[in-house]
């Protein structure tokens, strides 16, 4: 994937990592990438992950292009697609997209080693893949707003144009930047077919961290992340409930993962969106090494109530691990947090205060709903307590931020 260095890895032994927590009581276990089992070397740089066929697949960023197919229980390869010998060697491959008729190969890693002029996207019908036929059209492209003259964190230029994360749509590709100095990633588009474009900036969030990855389910108008901090601590964040392509429209989640500092997560997929496969690739920085690896990660805790709002709320309380009966999202939240029922029960009261106790909020939970939304838009920056209260005596507490 290019330079590796972590920004302050020293501090991995000199401060405890900062996460934001969705519940200030009570809260729900921090989920964990459960690990399935060390990939294969060949595998160290994997970087993309994907369901083709009915099997799970990845590519490594380096070397040929080859399409390997991983065992989900056991993590090896159980086959492979050879690469093409006529491709001319790319940079840095690190997300893999696709629709009905074509994948869509981003060679477009763009960290602060070298300044790229040759961004591209390799388009690969999967009818001549499967006949190793190996006839690429390709995407050339630059950002609308890229100036290779404004300098990064370290004085070279500017590293936020780094790309790992790129999803297709019917006419359409759609890339999440890796923004090393500024911690955010911004969406551009532009075609899915061959020819040189200038990819148009959509819209940007703070997700706090570094975007390796994404999976997305149109139909559940779900975006997932693969991402990792400062501290190359992992993490997901989540985009869902938006409209059409206003990817950054709807909710926003930041789950922090349990798992170890170095676990540098690359790529992910899921078909139901609730169970997800990762890989992480080989890491190896200041005397701390783990192996490539193949995890699994369960979000039910997270997503059952959204992307399954027709089960009864009896169905939803079996699956919720935690005794908790609401649910808040995003958080961080900018503009307005959304607070779910997950369990039937008497009448409820929301409040937020400031840390100075000053009560700022304060409204009953509608009666005839289980969803409810909170403007939060004309609250400045800071950290807040969402205080829900229950007639039967029955509270949740949840620290809410405002970034």
């Amino acid at each position: 994937m290019g330079r590796k260095v972590i920004v302050l890895i020293i501090l991995l032994t000199l401060c405890p990592l900062i996460a934001f927590s969705q519940n200030g009581g009570g809260a729900k276990p921090t989920p964990a990438a459960v690990i399935v089992d060390t990939l294969p070397t060949v595998l160290n740089n994997t970087s993309s992950l994907f369901f083709w066929q009915h099997r799970l697949w990845t590519i490594n960023d380096h070397g040929g292009l080859r399409l390997y197919a991983l065992d989900t229980l056991t993590a090896d390869i159980v086959s492979q697609l050879p690469g093409a010998d006529t491709l001319p060697p790319f940079s840095d491959m690190e997300e893999t997209a696709q629709d009905d008729r074509y994948f869509y190969f981003g060679d477009f890693g763009n960290n602060h080693e070298r300044l790229r002029d040759d961004l591209r996207i390799l388009r690969l019908a999967k009818d001549d893949l499967l006949a190793g036929n190996f006839r690429f059209d390709t995407i050339f492209f630059t950002y609308e707003d890229y100036d290779p003259s404004l300098p990064g964190h370290d004085g070279l230029p500017t590293t936020d144009f780094d790309c790992e994360a790129m999803i297709a749509t019917a006419d359409s590709l759609y890339l999440f930047t890796k923004q090393w100095t500024t911690m955010r990633t911004s969406c551009y588009a532009l075609p899915n077919t061959p020819g040189r474009y200038t990819a148009q900036f959509r819209d940007s969030a703070g997700v706090y961290g570094l975007v390796t990855g994404v999976c997305y389910l149109p139909e559940q108008r779900l975006l997932v992340f693969t991402c990792y901090s400062v501290l190359c601590q992992p993490f997901v964040y989540l985009l869902y409930d938006f409209q059409g392509t206003d990817f950054f429209g709807g909710e926003h989640l930041r789950l922090p993962l349990s798992n170890n500092i170095g676990t540098q997560i690359e790529a992910i997929a899921s078909t139901d969106g609730l169970h997800y496969y990762l890989t992480n690739e080989h890491f190896s920085r200041m005397g701390i090494t783990y192996p490539a690896q193949l995890l699994s990660l369960d979000l039910t805790d997270y997503l059952y109530a959204y992307l399954h709002p027709d089960t009864s709320q009896v169905g939803i309380a079996d699956l919720i691990s935690s005794k908790d009966r609401f649910a808040i999202a995003p958080n961080p939240a900018t503009k307005h947090v959304k607070v779910t029922r997950l369990r039937q029960g008497s009448q409820v009261n929301l409040s937020i205060i400031n840390t100075r106790g000053q009560l700022l909020y304060d409204q009953p939970f509608p009666t005839h709903t289980n969803t409810f939304h909170i403007d939060i838009s004309n609250l400045p920056t800071g950290t807040y307590l969402l205080i829900i209260a229950a007639s039967d005596g029955y509270a949740e507490n949840h620290t809410l931020i405002i970034p």
